[in-house]
């Protein structure tokens, strides 16, 4: 079996075709006034964003893979943001 099939079953294999972008996409989002860069690609059936915060991933479901993207940025920089401030 190939990385295109996948067995279901005990002998049936079918098709297996995810989309996979080879090239980072750039996003942006605002939070508290400031722009926050990342870039995404959608790996499988991934949407997968690394910023200066980490990296983070999900499914990609019924929502556009740009929404996605910038809503995983958002919580990376928010939860960032969150353990650099004083007092925690």
């Amino acid at each position: 079996m190939d990385r295109t099939t996948r067995q279901v079953g005990c002998h049936v294999t079918i098709p297996f075709l995810m989309k996979r972008e080879r090239a980072p996409n750039a996003v942006s989002v605002m939070v508290d006034g400031q722009q926050h860069d990342g870039h995404w690609i959608l790996d499988g059936g991934l949407v997968r964003v690394t910023s200066a915060y980490g990296v983070k991933s999900t499914q990609l479901g019924g929502s556009p893979a740009t929404l996605i993207a910038q809503r995983l940025l958002r919580e990376l920089v928010q939860t960032g943001l969150e353990q650099t401030r004083p007092g925690r």
